[in-house]
């Protein structure tokens, strides 16, 4: 919607970085006030689980 000019969206710059370096997004303030500093935490049971799942938890331990 923002990238169409229908709004505001407050996104990861990983993901905006080119739009931003495009001018196809714009800051909506130079304040970095506005930045939020954000982590993602991954948790799962202990017990085994199915196959796409240990496949995605091997993937995420690799990339850690």
């Amino acid at each position: 919607m923002a990238l169409h000019g229908r709004g505001v969206a407050w996104l990861p710059r990983t993901l905006v970085e080119e739009d931003l370096a495009s001018g196809r997004l714009v800051a909506a303030s130079a304040d970095e006030r506005w930045s939020v500093q954000t982590g993602i935490g991954l948790f799962r049971a202990a017990e085994p689980l199915g196959k796409a799942a240990e496949a995605f938890w091997a993937a995420a331990r690799s990339q850690a």
